[in-house]
């Protein structure tokens, strides 16, 4: 995955997380990881901040 899929990818899991249409109990690692994902200063998602319980999330996501 570029990172402009997954820019993509993590703004929609945003959204919907947002949205109401992806919930997690508290506490969740899977939510917690995904707090931590950052942007870099164009605006785009910092890979690095990506982590592997985000990664499955999106993997999840995408076949929703």
């Amino acid at each position: 995955m570029d990172n402009k899929q997954l820019h993509q990818k993590v703004i929609q899991v945003k959204e919907m997380q947002e949205s109401g249409v992806l919930r997690f109990e508290q506490p969740n690692p899977i939510a917690d990881s995904l707090s931590r994902v950052r942007f870099d200063e164009t605006g785009q998602v910092d890979p690095k901040t990506v982590d592997p319980n985000v990664k499955a999330l999106l993997t999840l996501v995408e076949l929703y």
